[in-house]
């Protein structure tokens, strides 16, 4: 099924996928990366499908004053959407997040801990919100192209703080294939091994051959393990 729910006059578009049958479905939502449609992530709800678990894809709001702040008011409006829909079972909900998505979905999970059953998360980009409060806003436009409105929000919490709040099981993968310098690389493991050793219960699980988008052969082992988890944990 597709949907358009409205923040303000901003647009979420997206799609909610359905097993067979009445429902109500154990249900997963999933926020993408910076910069990408819902169409990447529809893969991955075809396969949760087939395990008999709905799963929601969306996109956040495309404008150019985005902001990891204005995302997690998207992802609070798509919550609060699915939950209203009868197929959904309201008592085992799922957040998936993936890169900025993954920072974007931490956030909203530690604000919205009653409703959230679990938490999926791929490289989460935990290393923004680091660099954000050790750089000055030149250094951290020129490395990473942030632009100043959201260097501002990011500035505004610390993602390490926020994230013992939350207590629900949360999944975490890395691939051992990312490209890039091996110094930011480096940074990158650092921050996400820290965010994964503040939660109350995380479990780091690292694909074999996977790059940061989890693209090509490392999907399989990356879906079983997520079917896996919200099996397990969901009542």
């Amino acid at each position: 099924k597709t949907f358009t729910f409205y923040r303000d006059d901003y647009k979420l578009p997206g799609k909610v996928y359905l097993p067979e049958g009445g429902g109500p479905f154990p249900t997963v939502i999933i926020s993408s990366g910076a910069g990408v449609t819902y169409t990447y992530s529809e893969d991955y709800a075809k396969e949760f499908v087939k395990e008999g678990i709905a799963c929601v894809v969306f996109n956040f709001a495309m404008y150019k004053e985005a902001t990891i702040l204005t995302n997690v008011k998207d992802l609070y409006i798509v919550i609060d959407g699915v939950l209203s829909m009868s197929e959904i079972d309201q008592n085992n909900l799922f957040l998936w997040g993936h890169s900025y998505g993954g920072l974007t979905t931490t956030y909203v999970a530690t604000q919205r801990m009653e409703e959230i059953k679990g938490v999926i998360l791929l490289e989460p980009s935990y290393q923004l919100n680091a660099q954000a409060a050790k750089m000055n806003t030149e250094e951290i436009i020129e490395a990473t192209g942030i632009a100043d409105v959201c260097l501002k929000d990011l500035c505004s919490f610390d993602i390490f703080e926020l994230i013992p709040n939350y207590i629900g099981p949360v999944l975490v993968f890395n691939g051992n294939a990312a490209s890039g310098m091996q110094e930011a690389r480096d940074e990158f493991m650092a921050e996400l091994k820290k965010g994964v050793e503040l939660f109350p219960s995380a479990e780091l699980i690292t694909i074999d051959g996977a790059d940061h988008s989890f693209s090509g052969e490392a999907k399989a082992p990356l879906m079983a393990k997520a079917v896996e988890f919200v099996k397990e944990n969901m009542d």
